[in-house]
């Protein structure tokens, strides 16, 4: 669940609820958007193939993109819902790090010790 203020003053709240597959049939997660008087605005859906390997975080980025579709918004405000949902409490960031780069070797270097045949 997260919740958006947009710039208009409108405010709404996402939830999300997941349904694992079982015997055979396919999971889905499903969207609820609701206003400030939690009456329901919108509502998405996305099933998973019995094929395929039930996924939270899929679901919930297709199901946000249906319900998105049901709201009359504008595409800023659109981004504003895409913004906090991934600054929403409890979502993993993608780790960035920087890796030191080794310098070109060419045929003439040498490595200390490596392939010392005296």
């Amino acid at each position: 669940m997260f919740k958006v203020k947009l710039d208009d003053g409108r405010e709404f709240t996402f939830r999300f609820r997941h349904n694992r597959p079982l015997l055979g049939l396919s999971g889905y997660t499903s969207c609820h958007v609701f206003d400030d008087d939690l009456q329901r605005m919108g509502y998405g859906l996305a099933r998973c193939s019995p094929k395929d390997q039930f996924c939270k975080e899929t679901g919930r980025k297709i199901s946000l993109t249906q319900a998105l579709r049901t709201l009359p918004l504008t595409k800023a405000q659109r981004r504003q819902v895409w913004q906090s949902y991934f600054a929403r409490k409890g979502n993993a960031k993608a780790v960035t790090f920087s890796v030191p780069v080794i310098g070109y070797l060419d045929s003439k270097t040498r490595l200390p010790g490596a392939g010392d045949e005296s």
